[in-house]
């Protein structure tokens, strides 16, 4: 009985009245891989942007049999944007991902001559939500700017956008800044207004949820 996933060499020779020929020039071949199997923990390590998934060898020898993972966001990988990695271990890393996101994963083995086994599907898991900043307010203003500033959440984000609008939904009049810091300021407000502001974290393009709205005025103007 041959093993999994391995290599071995043929040659043959012909005896006639107990006599052999010389062997013939050797070739080479090799055993299909086996799928591999599932193990209890699957998915570890599940950050803002990045996990690890894992998987058994099955029958596979170690260290000398290749697997290749891939993950997307579409159920069943037959869609999207599929991100792969090809790998010797029994687990692969995958980082620079979206926040809060499902994400799905199958892996299959590859046997010596490169022949693929089918696809193993290893679940589902969900990347964490990006924090939310905390202790907004609106720190100056004048009678057409508002400065606000805020703490930056853990992990912090790599930039925030501010909101700021007079109307209480945010539906209209909406004015609003992108920043990679912790404050920030709108202008070109109407004197002598409410208005409401609330901010969001942004990492690698998702956003946290926004923050509860705070509410504020510009300063009235001099009488002309």
């Amino acid at each position: 009985e041959l093993q999994t996933n391995t290599t071995y060499y043929g040659r043959v020779n012909s005896i006639i009245n107990s006599s052999s020929s010389p062997w013939t020039t050797k070739i080479t071949s090799a055993t299909l891989a086996d799928i591999p199997v599932t193990v209890v923990s699957t998915w570890s390590a599940v950050q803002y942007t990045s996990f690890t998934i894992s998987w058994d060898k099955n029958t596979n020898p170690d260290a000398v049999t290749k697997y290749e993972v891939q993950i997307g966001t579409v159920n069943g990988l037959g869609s999207g944007t599929i991100l792969s990695s090809v790998t010797y271990n029994l687990s692969g890393t995958f980082t620079g991902l979206k926040t809060d996101t499902t994400y799905y994963a199958q892996v299959k083995t590859i046997n010596h001559y490169e022949i693929p086994t089918g696809w193993l599907p290893l679940g589902s898991t969900k990347t964490v939500q990006a924090g939310m900043p905390t202790n907004l307010v609106f720190s100056t203003g004048s009678a057409s700017v508002l400065a606000a500033v805020w703490n930056a959440p853990v992990p912090p984000g790599e930039t925030y956008t501010l909101q700021v609008s007079s109307a209480f939904d945010f539906s209209y009049d909406l004015h609003e800044s992108n920043v990679s810091g912790q404050t920030t300021q709108i202008t070109g407000l109407q004197a002598n207004t409410t208005y409401y502001g609330r901010v969001n974290s942004i990492i690698n393009s998702s956003s946290s949820p926004w923050t509860a709205k705070i509410t504020s005025a510009t300063l009235a103007g001099i009488p002309a």
